[in-house]
């Protein structure tokens, strides 16, 4: 950890102080937490940014090209088919968990789903 003398008007230290007390947080938490939220966008803006500069628009237009222009309706549909595909609706999870917590409660053992 280092150290960090800063000054801040009277108003501000007070709002501070007394957010930490009311959320039972240190004021040196406080002051941390506070720039890791602004530090954190900057950090990130960089991230994407930079790379960027280095890329090719036009090998960018020719990879884009390639993409078919649907409707955002036909996007709509699209998508909610893929997820249907990967994510499991509720009706195909809480039956299996159901067991499982009516196993663990009355039996003390768990099946193998």
């Amino acid at each position: 950890m280092s150290d960090l003398i800063v000054k801040i008007p009277d108003s501000l230290y007070k709002q501070v102080a007394e957010l930490g007390e009311r959320e039972s947080i240190s004021l040196n938490q406080m002051v941390a937490i506070a720039f890791s939220a602004q530090v954190s966008p900057w950090m990130t803006q960089d991230y994407v940014v930079e790379p960027a500069k280095q890329g090719n628009w036009e090998q960018f237009k020719q990879v884009l090209s390639k993409v078919p222009l649907v409707p955002p309706e036909e996007v709509v549909v699209r998508f909610l088919k893929w997820r249907s595909q990967i994510y499991p609706s509720s009706d195909q999870i809480v039956p299996p968990l159901q067991m499982v917590v009516f196993y663990k409660i009355f039996l003390n053992s768990a099946p193998k789903i």
